[in-house]
């Protein structure tokens, strides 16, 4: 679980959402290290390009670090 402010606001529904995990894919286009800002709006450009088989990996929680405490990003 996160201690970022930012996480602790959400609703339950939203918290288990972001939370919730997949299996890894064996095969990816692009392979995003953070799910924090940066990682994330780079996910979301690509996307944006047309590029469709983006993973993004992260050791916790969407946001849960620097950026999810408005220390960094």
């Amino acid at each position: 679980m996160s201690s970022s402010i930012w996480f602790e606001t959400l609703s339950d529904a939203d918290r288990a959402l972001l939370e919730a995990s997949d299996p890894a894919p064996r095969t990816a286009e692009v392979l995003i290290l953070g799910a924090g800002m940066i990682g994330l709006s780079t996910a979301w450009y690509l996307c944006q390009a047309g590029v469709s088989d983006v993973c993004i990996f992260d050791t916790n929680a969407v946001l849960s670090g620097a950026s999810g405490a408005n220390a960094g990003g």
